[in-house]
């Protein structure tokens, strides 16, 4: 998942990341009709950390993210339920 697309083709030869596998940011909730992807590692910057870890989850997706997890408390406890709610 890139927010520049025109990283992608190096990152898919380096890593044989077939194209089936590459996303941008705005085709997150697309991730949950991909069986292949088990895992999403948030590494946006971190006002949009719990924006992107909650619609992960709600794709159905384990969530890594990085430090903090969110800005508030709240966007925290918005994570957590989301991931609880979507556990597999």
């Amino acid at each position: 998942m890139t927010g520049f697309p025109e990283k992608s083709p190096r990152w898919q030869r380096r890593y044989d990341i077939p194209d089936s596998n590459v996303y941008s940011y705005d085709m997150l909730p697309e991730i949950s009709n991909n069986a292949a992807l088990d895992e999403v590692y948030v590494v946006t910057p971190p006002g949009f950390h719990a924006r992107d870890a909650i619609r992960a989850a709600e794709a159905g997706k384990h969530v890594w993210c990085e430090k903090p997890m969110a800005m508030t408390a709240s966007e925290c406890r918005a994570v957590i339920d989301a991931a609880e709610k979507n556990e597999s």
